[in-house]
């Protein structure tokens, strides 16, 4: 819907931003297993934070990695993946089963994930 008024466009600000992750590439091992990330080279609003979409054969894994003063969101597209976090101050391991079409943060309570 189009709004004519051009007084009210001038107030508003906005607008929508259509990205194929397929063309940001995080990492590949190879053709079936890689990971596409949209982060604020994209969108420059969010921040310190970046979305994830992680394709992994079974017997593969994502290298282990932190944040520490970012905030990453994953998903699982099909199977299940066991997601560990290692808690910074106890060191306890912490282990989630996250199965397909489930979303994931990395991002540890602490600000270190």
């Amino acid at each position: 819907m189009q709004n004519n008024n051009t007084e009210n466009n001038k107030s508003q600000v906005g607008s929508i931003l259509c990205i194929d992750s397929r063309n940001h590439v995080l990492f590949s091992i190879d053709d079936e297993n890689m990971a596409y990330g949209v982060t604020v080279n994209q969108f420059p609003y969010m921040g310190n934070g970046s979305f994830v979409t992680l394709f992994l054969t079974r017997g593969n894994i994502r290298e282990p990695h932190r944040h520490s003063n970012a905030w990453e969101l994953s998903t699982v597209v099909s199977g299940e993946a066991v997601v560990s976090l290692v808690n910074p101050e106890s060191r306890d391991l912490h282990q989630y089963s996250v199965k397909k079409d489930k979303w994931f943060s990395s991002l540890w309570v602490g600000g270190i994930g």
